[in-house]
């Protein structure tokens, strides 16, 4: 019997960038670099927090929402509110350099 369990969206990322920023953190910034490397506009991509959570759906929006906070604090990625209209609030994000 060799099948999966879970058909599920993988998740991959740097344990050394994990023992620096934090597991949660570096899920979250591999994630982005994965929706950069599917679509990407000047370096930028198009997310809700409602599709990062639709994904890690072992984190609550509001953990998210932290982590991408301290993300942008830390300098690992930029965060914009490109919207434009009122009700378009997503938010457009890029990867920093890593230190």
């Amino acid at each position: 019997m060799n099948q999966m369990l879970i058909s599920d969206f993988p998740l991959a990322f740097s344990g050394r960038l994990a023992k620096e920023i934090g597991v949660k953190e570096a899920i979250i910034y591999e994630y982005i670099k994965t929706c950069l490397s599917q679509e990407n506009e000047d370096g930028w991509t198009r997310i809700t927090y409602d599709q990062m959570q639709e994904r890690l759906i072992f984190m609550s929006k509001k953990s998210i929402e932290r982590k991408v906070k301290s993300l942008v604090a830390r300098g690992y990625i930029y965060k914009e509110t490109r919207g434009v209209t009122g009700f378009d609030r997503a938010n457009w994000y890029a990867l920093a350099k890593i230190k």
